[in-house]
């Protein structure tokens, strides 16, 4: 038996009319949108890595002190000028505040950083992460601007700027 030509044409023209429409919709679909750190990820080529060579380990057993005391130094006694000593006055024991002379100023904190984003605002004195409201031994903090900081101490209310 032998297939005509119309027979073929038939069963082949389905095919055809598939096979022409999908051929046309994928050469003209667009590329796939790729972030630059996927885009960077399809273009990653693994490199050697030069690795040191391992040093002995020590390992120390039993109840030996591993900690040198520090060697000690001498100094020489300071050289007393004019008959004054310094500092003046014994010093006060390690667990005692020092006495702040009624006539020396007292020391204003440090203010390192401010960050405002409107919402969020603190600020960084002697070290100390303060919100607004918040309070130091040096005073309180009542409003935190972009640039400055409004403390209130016991006598009076300072801007601090950033040094």
């Amino acid at each position: 038996m032998t297939i005509g030509s119309s027979i073929t044409t038939l069963l082949l023209a389905p095919l055809l009319l598939l096979s022409v429409p999908a051929a046309v919709y994928f050469r003209k679909m667009p590329p796939p949108r790729i972030s630059p750190v996927e885009q960077e990820l399809i273009t990653f080529s693994c490199q050697n890595v030069a690795l040191s060579p391992r040093k002995p380990r020590t390992f120390f057993s039993g109840l030996e002190c591993l900690v040198q005391p520090a060697p000690t130094v001498t100094r020489p006694a300071p050289a007393k000028s004019d008959g004054v000593q310094f500092p003046p006055g014994p010093l006060p024991p390690g667990n005692a505040p020092a006495v702040r002379p009624a006539d020396q100023p007292r020391r204003l904190p440090r203010l390192s950083m401010i960050y405002n984003d409107g919402a969020t605002k603190m600020a960084i004195l002697d070290g100390h992460v303060l919100s607004q409201g918040g309070s130091l031994a040096a005073g309180k903090v009542l409003k935190i601007e972009k640039e400055r900081i409004l403390l209130k101490t016991a006598e009076r209310e300072i801007w601090l700027n950033i040094d």
